[in-house]
């Protein structure tokens, strides 16, 4: 026989060990524990975590052979950045958010959240409110998606009225 266990990242899918038997007529039970329940039924782990699976091979006129191999599901890592809107009067110059994220990072941005995105940060030349989406990604990390604001309102006019005053 042959087993192999699982090592990967957390990806919200189930997985186990992989046992190969070459020899026909075998009965194969599985547990959680080497004294626990032995059942037909494969254990399989979806939540990050170090998971061993017993197996016993069995046979009429056989040794019964027990063994082992491991699951082990790593937690994604987090993503570490700082982002920041614009705030300012419209001043006819392109404007957009500030966004510093750690090294490898890649970062696309869109104009809604389900928008297509882009590696090109927009930059916003006129008037108004703007939302601007990013997704960052990283191997082994988990996906961050979130928007920050560019504010670029125009000035107003003011009424005014020049009175003479004398002392």
């Amino acid at each position: 026989y042959a087993v192999s266990g699982y090592n990967g990242y957390y990806d919200g899918t189930a997985h186990t060990i992989a046992l190969n038997i070459a020899t026909e007529g075998v009965s194969v039970t599985y547990a959680t524990s080497e004294d626990g329940a032995y059942s037909a039924t494969l254990p399989s782990f979806t939540e990050p975590g170090t998971y061993t699976v017993w197996f016993k091979l069995e046979k009429e006129d056989c040794e019964t052979v027990t063994g082992s191999a491991t699951v082990t599901i790593t937690e994604l890592g987090e993503i570490e950045y700082t982002v920041s809107g614009y705030s300012g009067y419209y001043d006819g110059e392109a404007h957009t958010i500030d966004l510093v994220a750690t090294e490898g990072m890649v970062v696309n941005y869109a104009p809604s959240e389900d928008g297509a995105y882009r590696a090109t940060l927009p930059r916003v030349t006129e008037p108004g409110m703007y939302t601007v989406w990013y997704k960052m990604e990283k191997e082994n990390c988990e996906t961050v998606t979130d928007s920050a604001t560019v504010t670029n309102p125009e000035l107003g006019e003011m009424e005014y009225t020049v009175s003479r005053y004398s002392v």
